[in-house]
Parts: C-alpha cells; structure tokens; sequence
C-alpha cells in the first residue's frame, strides 16, 4: 500500500530550513520561481511577497523539499 504524507513546520526561515533538510536527507529543494514569476507578472502577488535567491524568485514566507524522484509539476515547482 503507498503512502502519501507531508510534513509541515512553522518557523522564522523557511528557506534555510528547507536548504537544511535538503542537504541532511539528500532531497531537493522546491523552485516555484515559474510560479512565483507568473503570479507577479498578472499582479496577484507584490514584492513583500517574494524574495530573490540565486537569481530566482522564491516565495518568501515557504518553501519545500522533495525527493528526487517524486513527480513534479514543471508549471508550478511543485512535487
């Protein structure tokens, strides 16, 4: 039987605790850029809504971590 689970944590830095866990459990960190940019560009979201990490957009108050070979959907970054 499959197992489908996710875990969420509340905490100050989302970002730096998702590079954490991905680095610890050898995952990979989400990129919602193509999201993210898409929500700016139609005005859904504003600048205190995203910040830019290695020349991407990242939502700034979450972030996630996936295995590598979960699916993901390449119009959201989402696994």
């Amino acid at each position: 039987m499959a197992l489908n689970w996710k875990l969420v944590i509340d905490c100050a830095d989302p970002i730096a605790l998702a590079r954490f866990w991905a680095a610890a459990l050898d995952y990979e960190l989400e990129d919602n850029s193509v999201l993210v940019d898409r929500l700016v560009e139609t005005g859904a979201i504003g600048p205190e809504t995203y910040v830019e990490i290695d020349g991407r957009r990242a939502f700034r108050q979450l972030a996630a971590v996936r295995h590598p070979d979960d699916p993901v959907d390449p119009a959201s970054g989402t696994g």
